[in-house]
């Protein structure tokens, strides 16, 4: 584990931020106008999908992929100049959060800088012309990391960047070799000590196929040697198959559970219901009592947690990578239920405690921390029901810390109301 993670990342929300689709003209000045109302919402980091100018050479739709990157020093003039994207950053900073950004290592465009300036540092095809290693990515070229100047040169670009960003979510970070992200971490902390990594990790099926094919393909343990976070894309599987009734809720619990027997003591997973790649939460669970029973756990699991921009709206449609596809402002608004969940996590018993999860009767998430004499007790319900709950809680009422409403205890039962619950308990 990198030793140097910082753990208060468990008590920490990211907000996910796609600045092309984010208002009506999609540029730095209005992310840098809507930062109050973020920092309100509780986020201590502000992520950045990539801002970097984008490919024009076989792009997707009539924008293109912030992930098609063709020059990793500049950004993109649709969004704003140098000079508005640095007061953007200082605007983050001036609101008490960081600024995370997501570089794009696995590929460039296929009109890139970088293709045009070494084409040798490129996967090649068998007629020796650079391609990608996944057919449906066509707007992209697959850079090969068996070329050392390669490293060189892309630590060089964390660094600059580095003196602007507290933080890197790298993208597809599992297919890029170890040492390549210990080199980079030891080199960009010199520039900027405490900077936080974030590693898109692969889930299983992915990893597997990946090292089937003699792939790098690294694990989620392998990265967390680097990495302060990862994604909980271990858990994708499981919770697809629940969704579609083809697994128990408990595939889902114990997958869960297993990670802290799995990872290192210090591990932090980024738990998120949607991103920009995935189907957004409210499409998932479109009955709101389902949507913020999923909401409450999100936040309640170990690890930091990720909010899109749009989800604390219950925005349904998931914006297009590839063209001018505004976030819709005007659904159900969750975000005094976000802050309070958020003030919730704060505690220290979230960044210290020992979790556990079970799942109870298919249908109810059953967590507890447990922390020297302190307990916190979460009941969630994946789509809403109501029910009574067997618990170990002597019988008396409670009150619900994200409600306020009182919970009550009798004979090792709790009344389940269909909302979600998070009890504060200490053993005396």
């Amino acid at each position: 584990m990198a030793t140097t993670t910082d753990l208060s990342l468990r008590n920490q929300m990211i907000y996910c931020v796609y600045v092309r689709n984010y208002g009506r003209i999609g540029n730095f000045k209005e992310v840098k106008s809507d930062l109050d109302r973020i920092q309100k919402l509780g986020a201590d980091i502000v992520w950045l999908l990539p801002i970097h100018p984008i490919g024009h050479f076989g792009r997707k739709g009539m924008l293109g992929s912030p992930y098609a990157v063709a020059d990793y020093y500049k950004v993109n003039p649709e969004y704003g100049t140098m000079d508005e994207f640095t007061q953007l950053v200082d605007a983050i900073y001036d609101h008490g959060m960081k600024c995370m950004m997501d570089m794009v290592f696995n590929h460039t465009a296929k009109d890139s800088v970088l293709m045009k300036q070494h084409p040798e540092w490129f996967i090649q095809d068998e007629h020796g012309q650079p391609t990608t290693l996944v057919p449906e990515w066509s707007d992209i070229v697959d850079l090969d990391f068996s070329k050392t100047q390669l490293w060189d040169y892309l630590i060089e670009v964390l660094k600059y960047w580095a003196m602007y960003a507290d933080g890197f979510r790298c993208n597809m970070a599992c297919k890029i070799p170890l040492e390549f992200w210990e080199k980079a971490r030891k080199e960009v902390d010199m520039i900027r000590p405490g900077c936080i990594w974030l590693a898109e990790s692969g889930e299983g099926a992915f990893i597997r196929r990946l090292r089937k094919e003699g792939k790098t393909a690294l694990s989620d343990s392998e990265l967390y040697q680097v990495f302060d976070m990862c994604y909980d894309y271990d858990l994708k599987h499981a919770i697809d198959e629940v969704h579609s009734g083809a697994f128990p809720l408990e595939a889902f619990s114990n997958a869960l559970q297993l990670q802290e027997s799995s990872f290192p003591d210090n591990y932090v997973k980024l738990h998120a219901l949607e991103d920009h790649s995935r189907a957004r939460a409210a499409m998932l669970y479109p009955e709101g009592r389902a949507l913020r029973n999923m909401t409450a756990f999100s936040y309640f699991e170990k690890g930091a947690v990720l909010i899109c921009n749009g989800q604390e709206k219950s925005d349904v449609h998931r914006p297009s990578l590839f063209e001018k596809d505004d976030v819709n402002w005007r659904h159900e608004d969750m975000t005094a239920f976000m802050q309070q969940l958020k003030r919730i996590k704060e505690e220290e018993i979230y960044r210290e405690g020992t979790f556990e999860v079970t799942a109870l009767k298919e249908e109810y998430l059953y967590a507890t921390y447990t922390w020297k004499e302190m307990r916190r007790i979460g009941i969630f319900s994946v789509t809403g029901k109501t029910g009574v709950i067997p618990t170990d809680l002597p019988d008396g009422t409670y009150t619900n810390q994200i409600t306020r409403n009182p919970v009550e205890v009798c004979g090792g039962l709790l009344l389940f109301s269909g909302e979600p619950v998070i009890i504060e308990y200490n053993v005396k």
